[in-house]
């Protein structure tokens, strides 16, 4: 008999379209036995696994396929290899490895070794199997293969106790420790690296492992503490849970470790633990500070820059919402200057931009601030009629928001006009107003309103 396991295996079928699953109970019940050397071979021969498959296993050697089940392993494994994904499947493949442990016992400690492996290889790689029937399998001696199927669970804290307490690796239960901080980090978590003491966080990601190990060598310790002169404390077993602690002071939460240890210890047991802390603490204040101070400046520049992107903008009539619903613009004068900055003192220039529309006057004062220092807010001009006030109607204004040193930005007034008048030659008083604020304070503290009178504003009807 021999079998060919077609590379063009579908998802769950066979070759001939044989739901897969039913390939396997067939080969399960097959009955199979070695040929001896020299007899003529009448029926299934001796079986072995390719050596690539043995290579790919991390097992050397070769397994005898002597029955049905072994067969099934092997074309099972061919699927999952190939990426099958049926939860059945793979749940059938971790079985019958583990009855194939069974079967074999101690008699073949190289068979054994194999399927063991085998298992554990499986265990370890597989996403589809049912974890929780898994573990229902697998003997409470079987260790490391539980802990491979806790991991699938996220039970850190049982896997670490399998590794620090049951098999007493402390290698391999840090190793696991940094598998999954690796993890976590890769996955983005900026949080956890620059923020690693803060409990919101430890609690709500997978990085809780190096507390629940921290917190598990404690443990130990007040057993063994426990059962000691309590003057005497277990030298080894503090080392051990100091030492850890130690070593991985930016990955855990120290207050909870230091809760979990016994509270009869003296002070000097964890001076070095202490210090470090603090230090740790001290630099990570220092640095915290550092971030908040450029955190501050990122936020003060991009604060400006939407400043100016906004001065800008407003500077342009069309831009302004408020604006461009009255129409086009008919006509425009040339600026004329209202205040001139005084010669080394803080002043501020203003000149005015005079727009006629179809049935609005639309005054735009260019305000440059000169002031150094300073930052102006709520920019706007007062504009009143001098003479007689029923020719124009205030219609709008539009103020300024922020106007900071060395920047000219724009503020309108509108007026509405009368249709049998028209534009009317007249004269206006204008005075600029603006609250001052220290550009450094971003709580706006000791901000006061100034009020600075300007040149009388002409409108000319014949040049309009």
């Amino acid at each position: 008999m021999f079998f060919h396991f077609d590379s063009a295996v579908s998802s769950s079928h066979d070759c001939s379209g044989v739901p897969a699953y039913d390939v396997v109970t067939w080969m399960k019940d097959l009955k199979l036995r070695a040929v001896q050397a020299g007899e003529k071979s009448s029926g299934p021969s001796f079986w072995q696994v390719p050596p690539c498959l043995s290579c790919e296993l991390g097992a050397g050697g070769s397994l005898a396929l002597d029955d049905g089940a072994a067969v099934a392993c092997v074309y099972l494994e061919y699927l999952v290899s190939a990426g099958e994904d049926s939860p059945m499947l793979h749940n059938e493949l971790g079985y019958l490895l583990l009855d194939g442990l069974k079967r074999i016992g101690g008699s073949d400690h190289e068979s054994s070794s194999i399927y063991r492996q085998w298992l554990r290889t499986f265990l370890m790689r597989s996403k589809n199997y049912d974890a929780k029937a898994q573990l229902s399998w697998l003997p409470e001696t079987f260790l490391h293969e539980r802990a491979l199927v806790l991991a699938r669970m996220q039970n850190h804290k049982a896997v670490l106790k399998i590794y620090a307490i049951s098999l007493r690796d402390d290698k391999l239960a840090e190793d696991y420790c940094e598998n999954i901080w690796g993890e976590a980090t890769q996955s983005r978590d900026t949080r956890l690296v620059t923020e690693p003491h803060n409990p919101e966080i430890l609690s709500n990601t997978a990085s809780d492992v190096y507390t629940t190990l921290a917190n598990i060598y404690a443990s130990q310790l007040v057993i063994q503490h426990s059962t000691t002169d309590a003057t005497l404390p277990c030298a080894v077993a503090l080392g051990k849970a100091l030492g850890f602690m130690h070593r991985n002071l930016n990955r855990l939460h120290p207050a909870k470790v230091l809760n979990a240890l016994p509270v009869d210890l003296s002070l000097s047991c964890y001076a070095k633990f202490t210090e470090a802390l603090i230090r740790s603490s001290e630099s990570e204040r220092r640095a915290a500070l550092v971030q908040h101070n450029l955190r501050r400046v990122e936020f003060v520049n991009l604060k400006y820059e939407l400043t100016r992107q906004q001065i800008k903008q407003q500077s342009t009539m069309s831009a302004v919402p408020e604006l461009a619903s009255l129409g086009r613009v008919k006509r425009s004068l040339t600026p004329v200057v209202l205040s001139e900055c005084a010669e080394g003192g803080e002043a501020y220039h203003v000149s005015c931009t005079r727009h006629a529309l179809d049935s609005h006057v639309v005054l735009q004062f260019h305000v440059t601030n000169n002031a150094r220092g300073q930052q102006l807010q709520n920019v706007r001009v007062r504009v009143e009629p001098l003479g007689d006030a029923d020719l124009y109607a205030h219609h709008a204004e539009v103020p300024l928001q922020i106007l900071p040193f060395e920047s000219t930005g724009s503020c309108y007034v509108v007026f509405r006009t009368y249709p049998a008048v028209g534009i009317v030659s007249s004269l206006f008083a204008c005075e600029l107003r603006f609250v001052v604020v220290d550009p450094g304070d971003l709580n706006v503290s000791g901000a006061y309103l100034e009020e600075i009178l300007l040149q009388n504003l002409e409108l000319p009807a014949s040049e309009l």
